[in-house]
């Protein structure tokens, strides 16, 4: 089952159509099968195009590529290929395609995997649409009816990097496999910057299969499905990585930490002892980030690697507390929050710390820095918190990993806004 190329004068019918005889023709040499389809390419004419940046451009803002899921439904009208307006070139008449099929741990798989594929350009992958911001769109829902019935993916292609594009790929035919999926939406988008299919099983651009994961290949390579033919754009050989590096440059390295909030619990919050809390925390960065962990008194504690950042924390013990939290981004760079102070119980009448001392907590300081420290958070959890211990170590903070409630988590690569 393979989509067949568009060339300039063909029909888009016959262009959407699935050719079962290049599958069979191959179907017993290595390398040469393309199961389940990968993407194709219709070619337009008279887009808006962008001059690309060059590889040495510095301090440019990032090539925006929004993955859309499509949550509740997404309307698309046929026009211009135009990611703010939601027009396509590509679909004959109005369709509503269906939210990513195969749940939220799938899908942030497959933004994580993405960003994999994209990661040597200066290329921004985000699953937040980025509003009136000039962008691609790389709509991930369906299985290509009413767009390209039989494909993996199909996007525009006119021999240079088309402004504001939308590129479809579909998860219903590729199943739930988020690398597959990454890679078929790497191929789309880079169709939509003017890249051809190359007979080079390694890159996101080809057909073939058979030779693990793919990446974009800094090779000169011929252009083909199963079999060599001229490039489409009238080039002898094709290096999807130099023409992606021409396009967008390199990706900028990130030098800065994460910043982090821990939003609550609010610091100077008082409970009651057995109460249970969520420490929720908000982290942005510039790239991936790894993990963040929980500090309790100064001591380590809690990690947590996948979005939303946060703890659970049940039936506490009166105490003053004094939460922080770290946050470690891809390039090994940290981040530490404002320290977060709060108080269970009387903790006075428990023996952890003098009426100067809770004081000073509900000013917003800890109890050892005399109730300087600034407070950080957001609005109080009506629900409360609470934590269970003395007030520099105790029973609750080491049995954190029995105590959580199992959040669901989703992986996160949080960005700072530019």
């Amino acid at each position: 089952m393979f989509a067949a190329i568009v060339g300039p004068g063909v029909a888009l019918g016959v262009a959407l159509g699935v050719t079962f005889a290049a599958g069979t023709a191959h179907g017993e040499e290595p390398g040469l099968v393309s199961e389940p389809p990968r993407g194709t390419y219709v070619r337009v004419h008279g887009s808006t195009l962008a001059d690309p940046v060059g590889p040495q451009a510095a301090d440019i803002p990032p090539h925006i590529l929004f993955l859309q899921r499509c949550s509740g439904g997404l309307d698309l009208t046929p026009g211009p290929n135009d990611s703010i307006g939601n027009t396509s070139s590509i679909p004959t008449g109005p369709i509503t395609l269906p939210e990513y099929p195969f749940g939220n741990e799938s899908w942030q798989e497959v933004v994580a995997q993405t960003r994999d594929v994209f990661a040597p350009f200066n290329i921004d992958v985000t699953d937040v649409d980025p509003g009136n911001v000039p962008h691609d769109e790389a709509v991930v829902c369906g299985d290509g009816s009413g767009v390209a019935p039989g494909a993996g993916g199909v996007a525009p292609f006119d021999c240079g990097i088309i402004m504001n594009p939308i590129t479809f790929t579909f998860p219903e035919v590729l199943g739930n496999n988020p690398r597959l999926i990454a890679e078929v939406i790497g191929q789309e988008a880079a169709h939509a910057w003017g890249l051809d299919h190359e007979l080079l099983c390694e890159d996101p651009m080809t057909y073939l299969s058979g030779c693990g994961q793919k990446s974009f290949q800094d090779i000169d390579a011929e252009c083909g499905e199963f079999e060599a033919r001229p490039c489409d754009c009238g080039i002898p050989l094709q290096n999807s990585y130099q023409h992606i590096l021409g396009a967008f440059g390199p990706r900028i390295p990130d030098v800065d930490g994460p910043i982090v909030t821990i939003t609550a619990p609010l610091s100077g919050s008082t409970f009651e002892a057995g109460d249970n809390f969520t420490v929720i925390v908000d982290i942005i960065d510039d790239s991936i980030v790894d993990e963040a962990e929980l500090h309790f008194n100064g001591m380590p504690g809690m990690i947590d690697n996948l979005e939303p950042w946060g703890w659970q924390i049940n039936d506490v013990e009166a105490g003053l507390y004094t939460l922080e939290v770290t946050a470690i981004d891809e390039y090994g760079n940290a981040g530490l929050s404002i320290p977060v102070s709060i108080l269970v119980g009387d903790a006075a009448a428990d023996g952890t710390a003098g009426d100067d001392e809770a004081d000073d907590v509900l000013d917003g300081g800890t109890a050892s820095d005399g109730g300087d420290t600034d407070s950080a958070g957001a609005d109080e959890d009506p629900k409360g918190c609470g934590c269970r211990s003395t007030a520099t170590q105790g029973p609750w903070f080491a049995a954190m990993p029995l105590l959580l409630l199992g959040l669901r988590r989703r992986r996160t690569h949080a960005r700072r806004p530019r």
